[in-house]
């Protein structure tokens, strides 16, 4: 009857033939498609996957503008500290130098002191000579023995 009743009536003909074909259109669907709960799991686990990865690069970026952060301190200080070492020394080189011109200066007036007193010997004794009333002979020199 029914195979009478489908070919008497095309409306009814029509429905079932729609709804067989949305049947086996809704068993594709199942069969290519994952349940909601499945495609659920699989972003999540996407979502966690690029989440580690972003975390992880920035923690990577995060430490290597810490890195050189911290080496650009530490260049900044050496250089405070080379500054600091050739102002030292360039005092100390100049210190040393006004030391030596000093010493110099205290040498020339030392030997211009000495030099002036062996004059003033000089001219006491020439200065003796000629107020000297003693006429003394003069040596003869010795000749071979």
């Amino acid at each position: 009857e029914s195979d009478t009743t489908s070919s008497s009536d095309p409306g009814d003909a029509a429905t079932a033939a729609t709804a067989a074909t949305s049947k086996s259109r809704s068993d594709k669907k199942k069969k290519n498609f994952m349940s909601k709960s499945e495609l659920e799991t699989i972003l999540e686990g996407w979502n966690a996957y690029f989440f580690i990865w972003a975390t992880t690069v920035l923690i990577m970026d995060t430490a290597i503008w810490w890195i050189h952060d911290w080496r650009k301190r530490i260049h900044s200080i050496l250089l405070k500290q080379e500054e600091e070492y050739k102002r030292i020394k360039k005092q100390v080189l100049e210190k040393t130098s006004q030391q030596k011109q000093q010493q110099q200066q205290q040498q020339q007036q030392r030997q211009v002191q000495e030099y002036e007193e062996e004059d003033e010997i000089v001219m006491v004794e020439d200065d003796l000579s000629e107020y000297s009333d003693f006429d003394a002979p003069a040596i003869p020199p010795v000749v071979g023995t």
